[in-house]
């Protein structure tokens, strides 16, 4: 690097690193200036007398600090069920993930639960306030059950949180249901 006002050292750590790093430098007096421009690279195996590198090197230390990475609605589908019918909710209709959290630090709030059946965690109907985690849906435990009303669809209104800070406000998820014969 030139040393003017305008020359910097960028560190860029990898993707969810935090820890501390190092790096090694050395002076330059710039003699081999015309074959070497910022972003070039240079060869060190020499330092010292008469060499443009000096023979002593320094290092720096970089403290890279942890963030909360927010969580992230990957996947939300439609739920298609029949009339009066049970569907299971898993992860390949509705997942959220996050990568400085587990599936089971993931939790959904119920903010306004289904009106035409039940949003339910095994054999509790789950209603405003009540909770699930990105876990009960990875291993099938949350059911949506129709009344068995005339009415073609259904939604339920969550928000999430990874318990760290990161939220997605509140989330609609959308259920549609096929009306059957019912003579």
């Amino acid at each position: 690097l030139t040393a003017d006002t305008a020359s910097r050292v960028r560190f860029v750590p990898n993707l969810n690193y935090n820890g501390s790093a190092t790096f090694d430098f050395r002076a330059w007096d710039r003699t081999d200036a015309p074959a070497k421009v910022n972003g070039s690279t240079a060869d060190i195996t020499a330092t010292g007398g008469s060499t443009p590198y000096s023979a002593a090197s320094s290092t720096a230390s970089v403290a890279v600090r942890a963030v909360n990475d927010l969580p992230f609605l990957q996947t939300k589908t439609l739920l298609t069920l029949n009339e009066g019918a049970t569907a299971t909710i898993t992860n390949s209709l509705l997942k959220i993930t996050d990568v400085d959290n587990t599936a089971a630090q993931i939790l959904y709030t119920v903010e306004s639960p289904a009106v035409n059946g039940s949003l339910k965690k095994g054999a509790a109907v789950l209603a405003k306030g009540d909770s699930f985690t990105q876990d009960d849906l990875d291993n099938s435990r949350i059911t949506y059950v129709h009344d068995g009303g005339e009415a073609l669809s259904d939604r339920i209104v969550f928000s999430t949180s990874d318990g760290a800070g990161g939220i997605i406000p509140a989330t609609t998820y959308e259920i549609a249901v096929t009306p059957i014969n019912d003579a």
